[in-house]
């Protein structure tokens, strides 16, 4: 692919993009950044990437936009002194809908897309949504690009304060889940390190498997538990103390501050 592409704030999310691009095959020259971290710059330099300078968009097909909210109000202020009509926005920024770009930028391109942690290592899921702007085209490119981190579900903006509360904020709620097994664990006598392992890896061993297998979790889940055995004895714990509805609160509970972010 010979588009051109400029990531305005190469913090993890950023720099993890352009790692997953120079993986996928897309050549250093057509990549570039801005950051005003003289650290990041130095690091990106020596790989090869080329710093850019925020008013000089010349000949660049896509901008992504990874910079933290707050100071996004003041970047968009300053791409308004642009020429920006053949050009696609996909922003990366939480919490800031394709409203807030278009009242200040007008009716562009825009792609929001929300990327979750796992993407830093290139095992994430990214939620995408695009403005009515966005042409076919534009959004398999945007599709490509984001794919070099993960997988890629499309959404209606609408959608974006459930697929907050499940993809964006859903790793969180795995990593708790793994500490208290290593935690029950320990207590129980087994070694942190060796409980750390074993709670990971059965995470990670029963996401894949989930994946990969055409029958759905209530099966797989039926499969593990034998009548009267200790998986048995396990879930009727989780049952009897409500663990359904305590997930369900919790995703509500995190849709709802989602919202109020919006």
């Amino acid at each position: 692919m010979n588009k051109k592409i400029t990531v305005i704030g190469a913090g993890n999310m950023g720099q993890s993009l352009i790692r997953g691009w120079l993986s996928s095959g897309f050549k250093k020259n057509n990549i570039f950044f801005i950051d005003s971290d003289p650290t990041v710059v130095i690091s990106l330099n020596n790989q090869g990437i080329e710093s850019k300078d925020l008013f000089d968009f010349r000949d660049i097909d896509i901008i992504v936009i990874a910079v933290k909210p707050q100071a996004l109000d003041s970047l968009l202020v300053d791409l308004s002194l642009n020429s920006l009509e053949d050009t696609v926005l996909i922003s990366v920024v939480a919490g800031k809908k394709i409203k807030t770009y278009q009242d200040v930028l007008g009716n562009l391109p825009i792609i929001r897309a929300m990327p979750n942690t796992p993407a830093t290592i290139g095992k994430g899921v990214t939620a995408l949504c695009a403005s009515d702007e966005v042409n076919e085209e534009q959004k398999v490119l945007s599709q490509k690009l984001l794919e070099s981190v993960g997988s890629v579900i499309w959404f209606e903006e609408a959608m974006i304060d459930i697929v907050t509360a499940i993809s964006g904020s859903g790793p969180a709620y795995v990593f708790y889940f793994i500490e208290c097994l290593i935690g029950s664990a320990v207590q129980a006598g087994m070694k942190e390190d060796l409980a750390r392992e074993l709670a990971i890896m059965t995470v990670y061993g029963s996401a894949n498997y989930a994946l990969e297998s055409e029958q759905n979790l209530q099966e797989l889940r039926k499969r593990v538990t034998s009548p009267g055995g200790t998986t048995e004895a396990a879930l009727e714990v989780l049952t009897n103390g409500d663990f359904k509805d305590c997930i369900n609160l919790a995703i509500n509970q995190a849709k709802k501050r989602s919202e109020e972010l919006n």
